[in-house]
């Protein structure tokens, strides 16, 4: 099911989120406590974080392995700061293969996206409905065949990103919401169950949705008043902390965080 993290605020090592806390999404990626089923998230992971002094563009680092079986990672992670970042550990849906090309979070230009959920009948019933509406010139940079990555090409297509290079927080908050609408009209035609939690960030501001379309419903927290991360605005699919301060995002709400580290919660 997959669980994500995502940190807006001071320049901080990702290890601070990643590996360091109680209940970091190191500890997630084997025994996350909230998933819908299983406890295990050994299907790769990703991080993908902003250096505006360099490019606009994020920088992304993913594997297919296990988080826990990644050298890597407490090689790098102590060593790489960021003010934005995100980060996920992936439990694959049934049938989706572990690739490279299928592990989030995905970017086009300045946008990172990833997704903790699943769309049932995605390929069969989902894909053929929404492949229409996905601008061509996207075609070339959805490169997997997850749910997720599809979702983030129809909700570029709804910001017309292939043809314009900036957008507001309201016109992204505006794409999501017809996305969200397309996909639960032919969810509701096609009685097929979604939960979509989604984070994506043009490098500036960040978006998080809790959706879901049916019986299922997945957690998602955040904090914006930490004693531990002063000043940060963190969201996360699980409490990475015993803080008293972590509040459950509201059922089919957004989290917006704005280009001044202003946090406000909008309905669907």
């Amino acid at each position: 099911m997959c669980r994500l993290v995502i940190y807006k605020g001071v320049s901080l090592p990702i290890s601070k989120l990643v590996l360091d806390p109680p209940h970091s999404l190191f500890k997630q990626s084997y025994e996350a406590d909230e998933m819908l089923s299983g406890r295990l998230n050994a299907d790769g992971f990703g991080f993908g974080w902003y250096v505006p002094s360099l490019d606009p563009a994020p920088a992304v680092y993913t594997n297919t392995l296990p988080i826990w079986h990644d050298v890597n990672v407490p090689r790098m992670m102590n060593k790489i700061s960021s003010e934005l970042f995100f980060a996920h550990v992936r439990g694959a849906s049934d049938g989706m293969p572990v690739t490279s090309t299928n592990t989030h979070p995905f970017c086009y230009r300045n946008f990172l996206f990833m997704h903790n959920g699943a769309i049932d009948h995605f390929r069969t019933r989902i894909f053929p409905a929404i492949a229409p509406d996905i601008h061509a010139p996207l075609w070339d940079h959805i490169k997997g065949n997850t749910d997720s990555e599809h979702v983030f090409g129809l909700w570029l297509s709804f910001l017309n990103a292939a043809n314009k290079a900036t957008f507001t927080l309201s016109e992204q908050v505006t794409a999501l919401r017809k996305t969200i609408s397309h996909l639960e009209i032919i969810a509701k035609k096609n009685k097929i169950d979604m939960v979509l939690n989604i984070g994506i960030s043009d490098g500036t501001n960040v978006i998080a949705l809790r959706h879901h379309f049916g019986n299922r419903k997945a957690t998602l927290y955040y904090i914006d008043e930490s004693a531990v991360f002063t000043g940060a605005k963190i969201i996360a699919s699980e409490k990475l902390n015993d803080e008293k301060n972590w509040k459950t995002v509201p059922e089919r709400s957004f989290v917006t965080i704005d280009s001044n580290n202003a946090l406000a919660i909008l309905p669907l």
